[in-house]
């Protein structure tokens, strides 16, 4: 059995362990740690099963006990460990995993802010999947706690036609989607800012808001909002794609730059910015 440690709070790290589990090819029972309120959703986690982190980012020995005796009565014959080496609040160490294999998956992460809870002794990693290109000191970071790093493509799992049916009507108006998990209130400004492009556009477009339930916008006229996931497959029918600039959708949305407008969001460890910025870059600079 595999061991996910994938703690935070958004959809974006279940999104990833699907994606990575299809890359890898990985096989048998997998158990995801994780506290984000997807962890209840199916479509997100598949058929994994799911443990809730109970204690509190801050405290640590709490963190450090529960994962302890976790991995102990889980008994994983690996653990991977997304987006964070030492995990959300730096409870994850050495004594927490023991003789446990331990690989990771990096991406980009403001390591000024991150790199103060890497604990004094980290865990040291068989493999390092980098996703996307780290800051200097988080690439050097993983250098010296990993036996090998290597660059990773995930790829995501194949979807079913009716998730990637489109679901706005068939007018002939320019289709354009806003697709966000959440806060609610940053998926309100992305619409805000889709209304505000297509009025100084003067264009009309089909306005459809892929968002979970929970934080869906006020139902309106010019809006068509759906609780679709995965989101991806809609965006080879849309004119135009407006997201934040979270890993996973800049990744899945590569192929349709053109059609790609980026609105980056602050995060405490994911660098948002730096990513919208090297996506806006010309080709090859700044990368």
């Amino acid at each position: 059995m595999i061991l996910v440690y994938a703690e935070g709070g958004g959809l974006g790290h279940l999104t990833r362990v699907q994606a990575l589990i299809h890359t890898l090819g990985l096989e048998g029972a997998v158990t995801i740690v994780s506290s984000g309120a997807a962890g209840a959703d199916g479509r997100v986690t598949g058929s994994g099963a799911v443990l809730a982190m109970p204690f509190r980012r801050d405290d640590l020995p709490a963190r450090r006990a529960w994962l302890a005796r976790t991995v102990a009565e889980v008994a994983p014959e690996r653990i991977i460990v997304d987006a964070f080496p030492a995990g959300l609040g730096g409870e994850l160490d050495a004594t927490v995993v023991g003789a446990v294999p331990c690989d990771h998956v990096a991406r980009l992460l403001r390591w000024d802010v991150y790199r103060r809870l890497v604990p004094a002794a980290p865990v040291r990693y068989r493999t390092t999947f980098v996703l996307e290109a780290l800051h200097a000191a988080h690439a050097a970071h993983v250098a010296a706690t990993s036996a090998e790093v290597r660059p990773l493509d995930l790829v995501d799992p194949p979807v079913t036609d009716d998730v990637a049916a489109w679901p706005g009507p068939a007018d002939g108006r320019p289709r354009w989607l806003v697709a966000h998990s959440g806060p609610a209130a940053e998926v309100a400004e992305l619409v805000a800012y889709a209304r505000e492009a297509a009025e100084a556009e003067g264009v009309t477009p089909q306005l459809v808001v892929a968002t979970p339930a929970a934080v869906a916008p006020p139902r309106a006229p010019d809006l068509v909002v759906v609780d679709r996931y995965p989101v991806w497959p809609l965006f080879g029918s849309a004119d135009r794609i407006i997201t934040a600039a979270g890993f996973n959708v800049v990744r899945q949305l590569v192929d349709h730059r053109d059609r790609h407008t980026v609105v980056p969001m602050a995060r405490r460890f994911d660098d948002q910015f730096e990513r919208a910025r090297r996506l806006r870059a010309p080709a090859g600079a700044g990368r």
